[in-house]
């Protein structure tokens, strides 16, 4: 257990257990009384003003966290919003005029605001072990509750002018907030399995063959080959398009799927060969790892087209060209592993010893620490200057399984980076969905990276605990506050009569 993340999550709950205190103590010290229909219109227009001014600053933080690419603060948000609401209770009950239906009708006003802004931001600008989609849920479910609760009492809030306007009101937007609690629980309900990765690799519905191949591949990997019959057809029409299309079937390959006697029936590649392996070339780097160089060497290595000087010739051509791309700047990670995935296929026993100290420098200059307007930190970039990308960060993975995880990744990171998305299963994006649970998977297995305590994992997933602890607080200030009567113009003028 880290001292930081104790001390960390004290703070975070110190505000919630300080308003829920004051809170009990101002709903006990409130009488239950009838006040006046003017001072209830006064309460409110005193109150809106107040609450005004933090919804604008709310609705400022939002777009200003996307533009300047910085990390939304969730959890301050709802910190602040407890002390707040905390601070209208007790302005109310020193009035006397703490109400529930008053107070239910001031929180769902900035539970809506506090919707757009989370709604908006929940794919960009935060860190977190799991998807972060659940503080929509949980603010949706509260806005849920609370019209739930307000309709069983008989209406519309304190000082509404009808109770049919006012229930015509909630029950409108109802079936958009259940469509929404549907959309963003969805990793909730139906999240992503092994299972589920297995049958999207076996029947591979969208995304590219790239995507497929990450996936496939950890499936190979962790012994849960899939059943490729439905695909075939697919499969064998790519592999045999290589010459022609190398860049759909350099992943096919890459995923370990294709037996290796399916190499005898493609034609000879002699011409290739010559390139690779003989003529002016053939001390040189190549430009880079490209597909066709990849399919080249992978067919003709399986095959035994090569001689034992011929694979010492290409060893030295991979290694002279990650070395060169190092200094191009784009593309050094998947390069590396592709190399790395020929020089063994070639023999070459003493490769990854010999180059350990390159990838490990590699791997720490590419990974994405740092956040970035309308994307998330924590992955891998193509090149220094870009943001994270799936492809890349799936290629550092298998990198760091085969070097081992160099001391400047943070990983704790890249797991935020590779956390679900409720959004990808609805916006068609199954693909990505399944290339990070790949990743995300493959990354848990490697021997140097620790399982994260469940101290750490409340920590890092601090968003959603503020959202809850806020979530807790709203119920006890609504459930807990007295319910005054309004006396209306007449009954004022009733009273005074009497009294009179």
């Amino acid at each position: 257990m880290q001292i930081p993340h104790v001390l960390g999550l004290v703070v975070l709950v110190a505000p919630f257990v300080w308003g829920f205190v004051q809170i009990r103590r101002a709903q006990k010290t409130q009488a239950l009384v009838a006040v006046e229909e003017t001072q209830v219109q006064q309460s409110i227009q005193v109150m809106a003003r107040y609450s005004g001014l933090r919804t604008v600053l709310m609705a400022c933080l939002w777009p200003l966290s996307i533009l300047m690419g910085v990390e939304f603060p969730a959890a301050l948000v709802f910190m602040l919003t407890a002390i707040w609401l905390t601070w209208i209770v007790k302005r109310l009950a020193r009035s006397e005029m703490l109400d529930s239906g008053l107070v239910l009708s001031l929180i769902q006003i900035h539970l809506a605001t506090m919707l757009v802004v989370f709604v908006s931001m929940v794919r960009f600008s935060y860190f977190g072990l799991s998807d972060q989609a659940v503080i929509v849920v949980v603010l949706v479910s509260m806005i849920l509750v609370l019209n739930a609760i307000q309709l069983r009492r008989g209406g519309p809030p304190l000082g509404h002018a009808s109770k049919a306007t006012g229930r015509l009101v909630m029950l409108l937007p109802t079936v958009f907030y259940l469509l929404l609690l549907f959309f963003y629980s969805v990793t909730l309900w139906n999240p992503m399995t092994t299972a589920k990765l297995k049958t999207y690799v076996e029947t591979f519905p969208d995304g590219r063959w790239e995507d497929w191949s990450i996936a496939a591949k950890w499936l190979v990997d962790s012994g849960n080959p899939p059943d490729l019959s439905e695909i075939q057809s697919r499969l064998d029409a790519q592999l045999q398009a290589l010459a022609t299309d190398p860049y759909e079937a350099a992943p096919i390959l890459a995923a370990g799927v294709v037996d290796s006697s399916f190499f005898a029936k493609l034609p000879t590649m002699a011409r290739e060969k010559d390139f690779l392996v003989t003529g002016f070339s053939a001390d040189r780097s190549f430009l880079g790892v490209y597909p066709s160089i990849f399919n080249e060497i992978v067919v003709m290595a399986g095959r035994g087209d090569f001689t034992p000087q011929e694979r010492e010739i290409l060893v030295n051509r991979l290694e002279l060209t990650i070395k060169q791309r190092n200094r191009i700047g784009y593309g050094e990670l998947e390069d590396q592993l592709a190399a790395t995935k020929l020089a063994i296929l070639l023999g070459a026993s003493n490769w990854v010893e010999t180059h350990r100290e390159l990838v490990h420098k590699t791997l720490v200059e590419h990974q994405v620490t740092h956040a970035q307007m309308l994307m998330n930190s924590g992955g891998f970039a193509r090149s220094i200057a870009l943001g994270s990308a799936v492809e890349a960060t799936a290629a550092a993975i298998e990198l760091m399984e085969l070097y081992g995880v160099p001391d400047g990744v943070d990983v704790d990171l890249l797991r935020s980076y590779l956390r679900p998305h409720a959004p990808d299963r609805f916006f068609g994006r199954t693909y990505q969905e399944g290339v990070r649970f790949a990743s995300l998977e493959r990354l848990e297995s490697l021997p140097d990276v620790k399982p994260v305590g469940w101290m750490k994992r409340c920590w890092y997933d601090r968003n959603i605990l503020a959202s809850m602890l806020f979530a807790g607080l709203v119920l006890v200030t609504v459930l807990g506050s007295p319910s005054l009567q309004v006396l209306s113009k007449s009954d004022e003028d009733h009273s005074h009569g009497q009294s009179n």
